[in-house]
């Protein structure tokens, strides 16, 4: 509720404290994101992390704003992000940018878990 709040606020905050951010966890995966991005009205980008377990895999059949921008940086372990049938593995390092259209799915080959930045520009 907050965070919708902080959104309607004319001045939005501009800091937020790795305490301060929303931590979501996937309870089937064991998937956890958590919204780095301070909350705002306005902006067109916003900041994720992601990890996944290894061995882990989440879908999605359609994004949830067709045409988002994304940018996925690997931090660490690996990555198989596959968009509309392409698989692409990431290692530690790699950044891939692409425009959600149809299905995704994430899934990390192991042996360590996956984790990542999530870059989204709404469009």
């Amino acid at each position: 509720m907050s965070r919708l709040l902080a959104e309607i606020e004319n001045d939005p905050p501009q800091l937020m404290r790795r305490l301060d951010q929303p931590l979501w966890t996937d309870p089937e995966t064991g998937f956890r994101r958590r919204t780095v991005s301070p909350p705002a009205h306005g902006y067109r980008a916003e900041l994720m992390a992601g990890k996944l377990p290894a061995h882990a895999a989440i879908a999605y059949d359609a994004p949830s704003i067709p045409g988002l921008e994304q940018h996925i940086w690997m931090l660490a372990g690996l990555l198989d992000l596959t968009l509309d049938s392409v698989t692409h593995r990431l290692a530690t390092g790699d950044c891939l940018r692409f425009r959600l259209f149809g299905a995704t799915r994430f899934s990390c080959p192991g042996p360590e878990a996956a984790s990542y930045v999530i870059a989204q520009c709404r469009p």
